[in-house]
């Protein structure tokens, strides 16, 4: 997504509550192209949860963690 973290974080809630999802991985479209480190946020329900920045490795790492506390 573009914009700043609130547009971003915005357009994530809005797609969590459209497509009825348990929670969505949010970041910056400028932080993650061309480089190999990325911020994310997860949005889960009415909280947020911003990761600091980290490689992407690591990023999808917590991710995968994440999708095994849901299972």
């Amino acid at each position: 997504e573009t914009g700043d973290h609130a547009h971003v974080v915005a357009e994530a809630r809005r797609k969590l509550l459209a497509k009825k999802v348990d929670f969505v991985v949010a970041n910056e479209a400028g932080t993650a192209f061309g480089g190999d480190e990325n911020e994310i946020t997860f949005v889960i329900g009415e909280r947020e949860e911003r990761l600091p920045r980290g490689s992407k490795t690591e990023l999808a790492d917590a991710i995968l963690d994440r999708v095994g506390e849901l299972l």
